[in-house]
């Protein structure tokens, strides 16, 4: 049985939600024409990440490259509760001016990183002050926006350099 990709189109520049998703949560396989950052508050099993699959501890950041097809799939008795960042690369690109290749290496291929500590701190503080009560298209949702992006931006950088230049994944 061959089951089609969902595709999603994202036509915004940017987005953060928080989720809190049913138990059982079963989502399709798809993929969008953005990256997508997840920050997932549970542990996930079953993490389909372009052909593999993956276990990605609570408290990790799962970045999905744009039109990387993924998927997550819940045991029926856990939640499914996380913060989604969608960014469509190419706004990002002529914001910050930079050429593909000089994106942040996080974009690139589907990866995950498990936060703790400090680090854990500020991530979830900066989600949290990107969520809530913000007016869209402010000024102070893009510079918020631009302080979660550097957050992830070293954290992603501190773990491709522990991992001697991969990001790894269990």
């Amino acid at each position: 049985m061959v089951r089609e990709t969902l595709y999603n189109e994202f036509t915004g520049r940017f987005e953060l939600l928080y989720k809190d998703d049913p138990l059982g949560y079963h989502m399709p396989v798809h993929a969008h024409n953005a990256a997508e950052i997840y920050y997932t508050l549970d542990d996930l099993e079953n993490v389909l990440l372009g052909d593999k699959v993956y276990h990605i501890p609570g408290d990790s950041l799962i970045f999905i490259p744009s039109f990387c097809n993924h998927r997550i799939v819940t045991q029926d008795d856990w939640a499914f509760r996380r913060y989604i960042l969608t960014v469509n690369m190419n706004w990002l690109a002529s914001v910050l001016g930079a050429e593909k290749e000089d994106r942040p290496h996080f974009w690139a291929v589907p990866s995950a990183i498990n936060v703790t500590g400090e680090k854990k701190t500020r991530i979830e503080t900066s989600l949290k002050k990107m969520c809530n009560g913000m007016q869209r298209g402010s000024i102070l949702e893009m510079r918020i926006f631009l302080e979660v992006i550097e957050e992830i931006e070293k954290l992603s950088g501190d773990a491709k350099t522990k991992a001697g230049g991969q990001i790894q994944m269990e």
